[in-house]
């Protein structure tokens, strides 16, 4: 079974290729494709393990066999793509709804008397959609559903303009 992205690291295929250290995360060695002695050579990149063979394959090729041999992972299976794609929709939501309770939330703010009662109530919800808007989305969806949908259309709508007036906002905050 090949193993994982997180268990396909650098140090583990040198290892597994049977490639020499030649310095810090760097290792050199017999080429997968040629066979060519100390031709390959293999990194240790940010993301994933960079390779390359001095003697001109491919790396597509390369990572063809890496792949074949079971010492990289295959590559992403479709629904693993679409769970990935859900999970940025629902951060994108979350932020649009962060901001545009911001925004909401400081026009309230500055709408008030200094000594409101109502000022605790908003301060606090400030607080929390800085810090958990993830959860805060989730509340008002099951608590607020029609307000939840009416600000997330709002800045769907008005994604531009509202970036534009949190960063304003943002500015003359820092600024004060």
């Amino acid at each position: 079974m090949a193993p994982s992205a997180a268990e396909a690291r650098a140090s583990d295929l040198a290892a597994r290729l049977d490639l020499r250290p030649i310095g810090r995360g760097v290792w050199r060695g017999a080429c997968p494709i040629c066979g060519g002695s100390r031709r390959f050579q293999l990194r240790e990149g940010d993301r994933a393990p960079l390779f390359w063979c001095f003697a001109g394959c491919k790396p597509a090729d390369i990572l063809r066999e890496l792949r074949r041999r079971g010492l990289l992972p295959d590559r992403e299976q479709p629904q693993d793509r679409e769970t990935w794609r859900r999970a940025q929709e629902r951060r994108r939501e979350a932020q649009g709804f962060r901001r545009v309770g911001e925004i909401m939330v400081e026009a309230a703010l500055q709408e008030l008397p200094p000594h409101d009662p109502a000022r605790a109530d908003l301060t606090e919800l400030q607080r929390r959609l800085k810090f958990d808007p993830d959860g805060e989305l989730e509340w008002w969806r099951q608590h607020k559903p029609e307000l939840a949908r009416a600000m997330l259309e709002a800045w769907r709508r008005h994604e531009k303009r509202l970036r534009r007036r949190t960063w304003d906002f943002v500015r003359v905050v820092e600024g004060a």
